[in-house]
């Protein structure tokens, strides 16, 4: 095992370039960009795109991180309304990670870090309003709900 200090480093493993960024989490993180050259996925969860932590960027950093993207996974895990009482905690609303995969002009999207008190249809319904939000800024996006055990084809 090899392991790397990944904040803002790039390296290969098996064949595929990794790149870093930090996380705005109060506890720190680091978010993936994974490439084989042709195809691109980027992990960003627990990052809280409204506020800086220490160690974070801002959004549109992030934004650059993941610009083009085939798939990008973001922590979606508050509503706008759910924020007012969690800003801080270090995750996102699913109005910001939208925000941020529009800007990013990423082919897919899947929210990612579900909130647990959030069941399937009210999960559902925030799909259904990224989608019709994608739909009206007129960007052709797949936008799902990631999931456990779930395997993607890139």
């Amino acid at each position: 095992m090899v392991f790397h200090e990944a904040c803002g480093e790039r390296f290969e493993a098996g064949g595929l370039e990794v790149s870093t960024i930090p996380l705005s989490h109060p506890n720190g993180g680091v978010g993936y960009g994974v490439s084989d050259g042709a195809r691109r996925l980027v992990f960003l969860t627990d990052n809280e795109l409204a506020l800086v932590h220490p160690g974070g960027r801002v959004a549109a950093e992030y934004a650059r991180f993941a610009a083009g993207a085939d798939l990008l996974l973001h922590d979606g895990e508050f509503t706008a309304e759910e924020y007012h009482h969690t800003r801080g905690w270090g995750h996102s609303t699913w109005e910001e990670a939208l925000a941020l995969a529009l800007e990013a002009g990423v082919r897919r999207f899947g929210l990612w870090h579900h909130n647990m008190g959030r069941d399937d249809a009210a999960l559902e319904r925030i799909v259904g309003d990224c989608r019709c939000r994608a739909g009206a800024a007129g960007a052709d996006l797949e936008v799902f709900a990631a999931v456990q055990g779930q395997r993607f084809s890139i």
